[in-house]
This record gives C-alpha cells, sequence and structure tokens, in this order.
C-alpha cells in the first residue's frame, strides 16, 4: 500500500509540470490614471479614505481632494496647508498637515472647516479616533484631542515615532526605537521593545487577520500579535523592494505600496499575484496611500497623480506589451506568440522576452510533448535547454504531425511543404502545389491535416504510401476550429462534426444560438456550457443557462472589439478562464466570476446644478431639496459604480409630469429638465449593468410655488365663481320667472282668446236670435196694425217696446264689450269722437261681418250702412284707398 501511494506521488510530481495553473504569471489589473489636470489639484495624494457612500477623499497637496463617484472637488483648509492625514468619523472628516481639524459638510453640500491647531515645523501624518478622542501623529509627537470637552493633550517622544494604528479598540504606537505599546488613560503605555523596528523606516502600520501588519522601507513585512513580532515569508521576486505602505484586501491577501515599484498584491503564501507599476501604465511607481472600496477595487495616491485599481473585475490584463497570435500552456509556463518576439511566464512570475528567438512568432504548438515555435525565420522547438533550431530557412506559419509517422507539414511563406523528421531535424520531402498562408490541424480521429487558408475552402491533407500528401479541397466548409480535443467544422450557417468521410451537423443549443455568418475563432470550456467566439470581428460569449435558455455576454465584451488581433484571432478556455489574444497582448474573462456575481450596485444622483441660478446640491447629504420660488431649469448628474469594462444603460422619467420612461442610454451621465414650475417632483433613475438586473433610485425634490400657486389662488377664483353661481341662479331663475309668467300669461290669453272666441260666437248666435224674434215680432205688428182695433193697437205698442233700440242697445253693448272689451277701449280713446252706434258698427266689421249681416243685424238698409261708414272714416281720419276692414281688424 505505502509503495503504491509513493508510486502515486511520484507520477503525479512527474506530471505536475504539464497540469500547470490555468495560467501563469503575475496578473496586471485594469488601471484607471487620474492625472492632476483630471482633479485640477497638487500632485502628491498621501492619504486615501472612502465613506460610507462611497466617496474617496485624498489628503492632497492642496488640501482635501474627494471624488464622489465621478466627479472631483477640492476643500482648502484657511492656511492653504496640504493634507497628509485623514480619518473619516461619522459626519465628520479629520484631517492633517501642518494645520489641523476637521471638515464638516452643510446641507448643500458645501464643506466647513474648523481648525483646532496649527504646527510650527512638523506634520500630522496619521489619524486615529477612539471614542470621543481624536489621536493626531506628527513625527515626535501624539496629539490627544477631547471632541466634546474641546480639549487637547500633547504627548511628546524626542526619539521619533513612526506610526500608529487603530487595533482591538485602543491605539497603538511604534517608536522609531523599536517600543511599541498602546494609548491608555491619556498615556502611552509601553509593552516592549522589538529589536528589528529599531532605527527602521516606517511610515504605515495595518492590521490583517488580527495583527499588526509592519512594512519596512527594506522590504521585509512583519507581523506582531501583541506578544511576538514575526517575519512574513515572501516570494523572492518580493526581496529588496522598498514598503511603504499596505492595506489587507482580503482574508487571503494584503496589498503593499512600494516606493519604486508600483502597487503589489500577495496571497497569504506570501506570493506576488497582482502587480501594477508604470511599466504596465500606471502613472508613477511609488504609492504613498490605498484605500479598498466596496467593489473590491483599489485607490492608489500616489506622488504623482491618483490611480484605480480593478482587481475584482472579470477581466484581467494577463499581459501588455506585443500583439499576441498564440497562447500555449508548457511544461509549468505559459509562451505567447506575438509580432516582438516568444514570451513566456512561469508560475507567478511576469512574461518576459525569450532573448533567443525575436521578430514575429505567427503559432506555438504542442506536438507529441515538444513545444514547436513557427516564426518568420523558421521553425523552433523548445526544450529543457531551450530553443532549438529545426533547420527550415523559411518562415512558417503552422505545423502539423501525421502521428505514428515521422511527417510533418508545415505551411511556410512558399506554402505547404511536407517534412520528414530525423535526428531531431526536419528534412524537406516535397512541397504540393498549395499556396496561402494556412493554420493546420491533426485529425486523429480521420488521420488527416486540414489547412484552413482565409477567404477559400477547407484543404484536407492525407499521406499517402508512397510519402508523397494528396490534398482536396472541401467545397463550402471554410473554417476550422480546435477547442476540448475535438474538431468542430463551419460553413458559415451551421457546425458539423467529420467522420468516416461524411460532415454530419452538430445539434449543440449553444452552436444552434449562433448566426449565420463568417466565425473567425471559437471554443467550448470543459464543460461546454459556455462558448465563445468571434464574428465579423465582435466577441461574444454565450452561457447555457440551467433552464436551457441561453444568456449572451455580447455587450459587456464590446470593449474588447476593436483590440481583436484581425487575421490572426485566437482565443481559448482554460478551466473557468477565457483567454484572447489582442492587439495589445493578452486578455483573460473569469466566466465563473461573471456568473455568479450577483451585486448589481444601485445608481446614483450625484448632483442637481439649477442652471439658471448657479445653485448646486451635491449626493449624500440631501435627501428633499427644497429650492425657492421660480421657473427651474435642473441638470441632474447621475453615476453607477462600475468596473471599466462594464456596459451600464440608464433610464428616467419625472414625476408627476412624465409617466413613462426615457429610452435606455449609454454612455451618459447627465439630463436636464426645463422650465419647471412650482410644485413637488420626484425623479426615478433606473440602470442595469452588461443588461442583469435593473436597479432604481428614488430623489424628491420641491420648488417653491407663488402665491398664485398655492391655494391662496382658490380663494379669489372661489369667490369670483360663488358669485358667478349666484348671478347666473338670479338671472336663471328672472328668465325661469320671466318665462313662466310669460307661459302663463300665453296661456291666460289663448284661455281669453278661447272665451272670447266663444263669446263671440254666442254673441252672432244671440244677435240671430234677437234678429229672428224681431223680424218674427215685426210681422205680428204689422197684422195687428191692419186689424184697427184698440186691442190689437195695444199689442203692437207692446211689440214696438220689445224691440226698442235703447234696449237692444244696451244688451248689445253690454254683451259685446265683454268679447271686444279691448278694442273699444283702445278705439274709444283714440277716437272719442265715436258714437255708440260707430261703435257698434266697428265691432261688427272687427268680428269679420259682411255689409250685409251688419245691415240685417242694424235693420237698416245697405245704403244707410254706406253712409254711416263713409262718415265713420272720417271719423278715423282714413285717407282714400285705406281699407277700412282692414284697418279695423288690425287695430
Amino acid at each position: 500500500m505505502q509503495y503504491n501511494t509513493k508510486c502515486l506521488l511520484l507520477i503525479l510530481l512527474v506530471l505536475l509540470p504539464f497540469y500547470a495553473p490555468i495560467y501563469a504569471g503575475v496578473k496586471t489589473p485594469h488601471i484607471v490614471n487620474y492625472n492632476k489636470t483630471d482633479y485640477q489639484a497638487g500632485r502628491q495624494n498621501w492619504d486615501v479614505k472612502i465613506d460610507q457612500y462611497g466617496i474617496v477623499y485624498f489628503g492632497n497637496s492642496e488640501g482635501m481632494l474627494y471624488h464622489n463617484h465621478g466627479e472631483w472637488g477640492l476643500a482648502q483648509l484657511p492656511s492653504k496647508a496640504g493634507v497628509r492625514a485623514l480619518f473619516i468619523d461619522e459626519r465628520l472628516i479629520w484631517v492633517g498637515g501642518k494645520e489641523y481639524g476637521y471638515f464638516s459638510k452643510t446641507k448643500e453640500g458645501e464643506f466647513e472647516f474648523t481648525s483646532i491647531g496649527i504646527l510650527e515645523y512638523e506634520q500630522i501624518w496619521n489619524i486615529e479616533v477612539v471614542d470621543n478622542t481624536v489621536i493626531f501623529q506628527t513625527e515626535d509627537k501624539i496629539i490627544l484631542y477631547h471632541k466634546l470637552e474641546k480639549a487637547t493633550k500633547i504627548l511628546t517622544y524626542y526619539e521619533g515615532i513612526s506610526a500608529i494604528v487603530k487595533w482591538h479598540e485602543k491605539v497603538w504606537v511604534l517608536l522609531r526605537n523599536g517600543k511599541i505599546g498602546f494609548i491608555e488613560d491619556g498615556q502611552l503605555q509601553i509593552q516592549q521593545t522589538i529589536e528589528v523596528f529599531i532605527n527602521q523606516q516606517v511610515r504605515h502600520l495595518f492590521v490583517h487577520q488580527n495583527q499588526i501588519y509592519v512594512p519596512l522601507h527594506t522590504g521585509a513585512l512583519y507581523r506582531f500579535d501583541g506578544k511576538v513580532a514575526s517575519k512574513v515569508p515572501l516570494s523572492s521576486a518580493l526581496h529588496q523592494k522598498s514598503f511603504f505602505t499596505g492595506i489587507s484586501y482580503d482574508k487571503n491577501s494584503i496589498g503593499i505600496g512600494t516606493v519604486t515599484d508600483g502597487f503589489i498584491r500577495v496571497d497569504q503564501s506570501g506570493t506576488m499575484t497582482h502587480q501594477a507599476k508604470q511599466q504596465e501604465g500606471l502613472l508613477d511607481n511609488t504609492i504613498l496611500s490605498m484605500a479598498r472600496d466596496d467593489m473590491g477595487n483599489i485607490w492608489l495616491g500616489l506622488d504623482y497623480g491618483i490611480a484605480k485599481l480593478e482587481l475584482q473585475s472579470a477581466f484581467t490584463t494577463l499581459f501588455d506589451g506585443a500583439a499576441t497570435y498564440s497562447i500555449t500552456d508548457f511544461g509549468g509556463s505559459t509562451f505567447l506568440g506575438t509580432n516582438k518576439g516568444l514570451y513566456k511566464a512561469n508560475k507567478f512570475q511576469k512574461f518576459e522576452l525569450e532573448e533567443q528567438i525575436k521578430g514575429q512568432i505567427w503559432n506555438t504548438k504542442i506536438i507529441d510533448n515538444e513545444l514547436f515555435i513557427s516564426h518568420n525565420s523558421g521553425l523552433a522547438r523548445y526544450t529543457n535547454k531551450g530553443l532549438e533550431d529545426m533547420s527550415i530557412n523559411k518562415g512558417v506559419i503552422d505545423i502539423a504531425h501525421f502521428e505514428g509517422t515521422a511527417f510533418y507539414v508545415a505551411s511556410t511563406y512558399d506554402g505547404l511543404m511536407l517534412y520528414a523528421k530525423d535526428l531531431g531535424k526536419l528534412w524537406y520531402v516535397s512541397k504540393p502545389d498549395v499556396y496561402g498562408f494556412s493554420k493546420l490541424y491533426y485529425d486523429q480521429e480521420n488521420n488527416c491535416i486540414w489547412g484552413e487558408v482565409k477567404n477559400k475552402d477547407l484543404l484536407k491533407i492525407t499521406l499517402n504510401i508512397d510519402a508523397t500528401i494528396t490534398v482536396t479541397s472541401v467545397k463550402g466548409f471554410k473554417r476550422v476550429f480546435a477547442t476540448n480535443n475535438r474538431l468542430i467544422f463551419g460553413n458559415n450557417k451551421q457546425f458539423f462534426s467529420y467522420r468516416n468521410g461524411q460532415f454530419k451537423a452538430l445539434d449543440h443549443p449553444l452552436l444552434k444560438t449562433i448566426r449565420k455568418g463568417d466565425i473567425a475563432a471559437l471554443a467550448f470550456n470543459e464543460k461546454e456550457n459556455y462558448v465563445s467566439f468571434i464574428q465579423d470581428h465582435q466577441l461574444n460569449l454565450l452561457e447555457l443557462l440551467s433552464d436551457g435558455s441561453v444568456h449572451s455576454y455580447a455587450s459587456l465584451m464590446k470593449p474588447f472589439n476593436t483590440d481583436i488581433n484581425k487575421d490572426f484571432e485566437f482565443l481559448d478556455f482554460k478551466g473557468d478562464q477565457l483567454r484572447l489574444a489582442t492587439d495589445r497582448g493578452v486578455m483573460t474573462f473569469d466566466v465563473k466570476y461573471q456568473s455568479t456575481f450577483t451585486k448589481e450596485p444601485e445608481p446614483i444622483i450625484t448632483s442637481l446644478e439649477i442652471d439658471n441660478e448657479r445653485g448646486k446640491y451635491t449626493y449624500p447629504y440631501f435627501n428633499r431639496i427644497e429650492l425657492e420660488k421660480g421657473e427651474k431649469d435642473i441638470t441632474f448628474h447621475f453615476q453607477i459604480d462600475k468596473l471599466s469594462f462594464d456596459i451600464a444603460q440608464f433610464r428616467y422619467k419625472l414625476l408627476p409630469l412624465e409617466k413613462e420612461w426615457s429610452d435606455w442610454q449609454t454612455g451618459v451621465s447627465s439630463f436636464t429638465k426645463q422650465k419647471l414650475n412650482g410644485g413637488n417632483y420626484t425623479i426615478v433613475l433606473q440602470s442595469k449593468i452588461n443588461d442583469g438586473e435593473i436597479r432604481e433610485v428614488e430623489l424628491n425634490f420641491s420648488i417653491e410655488k407663488y402665491w398664485y400657486e398655492t391655494p391662496l389662488l382658490y380663494l379669489p377664483i372661489i369667490l369670483i365663481v360663488a358669485l358667478l353661481v349666484y348671478f347666473i341662479r338670479k338671472v336663471a331663475k328672472f328668465i325661469y320667472i320671466k318665462k313662466l309668467t310669460a307661459e302663463k300669461e300665453h296661456i291666460t290669453q289663448q284661455n281669453a282668446k278661447a272665451v272670447i272666441s266663444l263669446k263671440e260666437e254666442q254673441l252672432l248666435k244671440y244677435m240671430e236670435i234677437i234678429n229672428h224674434k224681431d223680424t218674427f215680432l215685426m210681422k205680428v205688428q204689422a197684422g195687428l196694425d191692419k186689424m184697427k182695433s184698440n186691442e190689437a193697437k195695444k199689442w203692437s205698442q207692446l211689440i214696438e217696446n220689445e224691440v226698442n233700440k235703447e234696449k237692444k242697445d244696451l244688451l248689445f253693448h253690454q254683451l259685446f264689450s265683454e268679447v271686444q272689451q279691448d278694442f273699444i277701449k283702445s278705439i274709444t280713446e283714440k277716437y272719442p269722437s265715436l258714437t255708440a252706434n260707430d261703435i257698434r258698427i266697428l265691432s261688427f266689421i272687427r268680428i269679420n261681418l259682411s255689409s250685409k249681416e251688419i245691415a240685417e243685424l242694424m235693420h237698416i238698409t245697405p245704403r244707410s250702412l254706406d253712409t254711416s261708414r263713409y262718415r265713420l272714416r272720417k271719423k278715423l281720419n282714413l285717407e282714400q284707398g285705406v281699407d277700412l276692414h282692414k284697418f279695423v281688424r288690425e287695430f
């Protein structure tokens, strides 16, 4: 059993070099630089602190500089002195240089400084706060300031003070004579003397894994557990580097700022995993201060400028310095074929140029456990002894081997060539009539070599028994991709495998998602739940989710599209790392990190600017903004804490004026709303990163209203409306009453007319009856007169009395006056000379009786009636031609 275990361990040790890390080499995080032109302040930045809102503060040589989510600002001390140290204490920011005190912020977001004191010959280098005591450290003094009592106590140590740090709720002090202790009851309680710290240059202390870490300018790093100081083992790459400052990055690593070598991240084994210095794009190699934000970024205060290192990005710059064509892991190292030569990096080391071979390295490929390097001068192989020339004196693009034979096919500047290997060299055999720079892929299953020439059909190369090769063109197929130890073929429409002389379409769900078109490079990860490809010079990554759906990271990959090495596209997977060769070097993308990274930061409205009043309100010192009355043009500035390669989109709406969202926008950081009047408003801002989860934030603000925009305006309106309603009601009532009266009068008139009509009818009937009776009586009278007797005469007289005119006139007047009373009254008033007889004639005319009927009713002849009519015309002053009947009826 022990023998088997030993054999297994031996096998693992032998194979270990071939199972190297996913990639070798120290990572270079993405670097974002800010020089003094960007932030408009001094060159040096001695301290960095970050508050709970993500605002980054710097102790700058011209004051307190701050970065508020994309916006820079500078708060200066009254003395205009620089700031060397900072401490954020709730809503106060304690600062120190030659002058020391604290900044507080007004509700509008402006900084106000309260000074505690000014030093003549010293500087404040570190600040800590414990309970109500603020501890300021100079070169040889500890200044204790009580916040409540506003009292100051000074402790002086002429031997000099190196640094202070808060640990276990106490402030520990390291003196230059090696003594270390803590402040208690207003005094320094010395615990012990540590010889390795005597007369050493120490600028900063930091706490990591519950111990105090002490970086020395000599390049050594110590940790102190309260009793013993022990040296932290570091890799040889860190020896003799001058350390200036440090921080605890996470439980497994620390960050170190050096004097001449930039930033270094060290893991728990003491190995350097990340480095950023001027060679990789850092502005300056002297790191004066450091701080870590919630996104995992490191902010660096430099001797010249500021930098942000994005250590938590899924993207990492593995190499930056040359256009890269190929990446190959071999023998525990990583090799890069570039336009400047062959680069090599061992585990956790930087890539270094192999001096033996320079120029264009077109490809690096492992064949039979040997690394072949195709370059512009020929072919070489890499062994334990170094590079060995393979005796090909012309440029080689690629090479492939017929396994089990001595024959190799090389793609050279002169086209395809067949070589045979003997005594470690390649010897020319033959040259088929095939030209073009071919990429070559050996197909073990089908024992052939596939040649890919840009814009041409694939070439199938087979080895013949007579040591010649046959090259045939495969119509319609343009590409072949080597991934996961298999070959995939493409015809710009779909993907195939090749077996037994036949192409068979692949039904992988990720491949089916890829749209038609030319694919320049393609690779699967080991589990084949990710596929990355380059199509039309655009990088994409697809993930097969657990529910069978496919997610695209195309938007996340956009920043790299401009860096793709066109015509020499290369990408592959090593574990969960996607490696992309670019025209600048090599970028890696951690797909596992990206897919498990669920934190989506909220957008931030960083400031409001009142454009027409030059007013400004800044985040986060406002919850609700109340603006003075007047029409406003307001510009809203917003931002989101994201990594540089992330794609952020925003949309917004202003309530209650806007119900619909604006369109999603990329690359914007502000918008303006014009002509806002008095009222309460809410800005709703939404963001999403890389088409991920939508996050939302709201900001309420109000503009004071003029009196006519307030309820006071309603009082006169209400009064006016009330008066108007009252007036309308009065008018309506008057109209209604008038209408009702008119209707009543109309009804009365109608009734009167009906009565009059009825009475006229009765009058006519009565007159007819009277006339008939009188006629009868007159006949009887005539008969009696003929009898000549007294009795007859008596009855004749009685009849005469019956038909007496006065009686008849009276009766007529009484009856007719009821029917034509208005007419009779009006005409007698106007024409007072009219007699009763005239009125009677006019009344008969009024009721439309004919002359004959009138004569009969009046017991006169028609001639007598005409005479009476003539007299009437004169009394009525009627001119000749005027119709008497018409005049009477219309009167």
